[in-house]
């Protein structure tokens, strides 16, 4: 009885450490920011991805597998330029199974989103990649989280949040300077 109950648990925890490695994602990310002139950069999403995986595009037809999307965390200090560019051109090709053509990298890719910035502040955009990578028949989906440090422009449109604090400076000095008028009485 005790070594059965030793079995159980050397196989369940065998199970547990097979289901951990599956579950490893296969493309690894970096992301930088290119700077710009006239207020603009680029975001750009670099992706590496395992030997025999491949990470779908963005753009194909729906009623296939899972595109790679972007979900940017909602700010007033950067807005997206134009869609997303993918490079390389990822291979296309007609999927059996959901009966279209589908797009997809393999070994690398890179998504370059170009943004106009709209603060004179330094800021973070954050967000979240959901993407499906399959090798052969097996598919999983991912949803990891992003962030870029973006540095201000000092030519930018401002934000809300700028426009409130530059009138509470404004205000400041003109309270200031009324305080230190001379008033003549002739």
């Amino acid at each position: 009885m005790k070594n059965s109950i030793i079995s159980l648990l050397f196989l369940f925890a065998f199970g547990v450490l097979q289901l951990h490695a599956q579950v490893e994602d296969p493309v690894s990310w970096k992301f930088k920011v290119n700077e710009l002139q006239n207020g603009e950069a680029e975001l750009v999403f670099n992706a590496r991805i395992d030997a025999d995986w491949h990470l779908y595009s963005m753009y194909f037809d729906d009623g296939g597998p899972v595109r790679l999307t972007i979900h940017y965390k909602e700010s007033n200090k950067f807005e997206l330029l134009g869609k997303a560019i993918e490079k390389p051109k990822p291979h296309s090709e007609l999927d059996e199974i959901f009966g279209i053509n589908v797009a997809y990298f393999d070994k690398k890719g890179q998504i370059i989103q170009k943004i106009k910035i709209n603060s004179d502040e330094d800021f973070t955009i954050k967000g979240e990649l959901e993407y499906q990578v399959c090798y052969e028949d097996k598919c999983v989906l991912f949803t990891p989280e992003f962030k870029f440090s973006v540095k201000g422009q000092s030519n930018a449109k401002t934000t809300t949040g700028d426009k409130e604090k530059k009138k509470k400076l404004k205000k400041k000095k003109v309270i200031k300077k009324s305080r230190h008028r001379s008033i003549s009485t002739d």
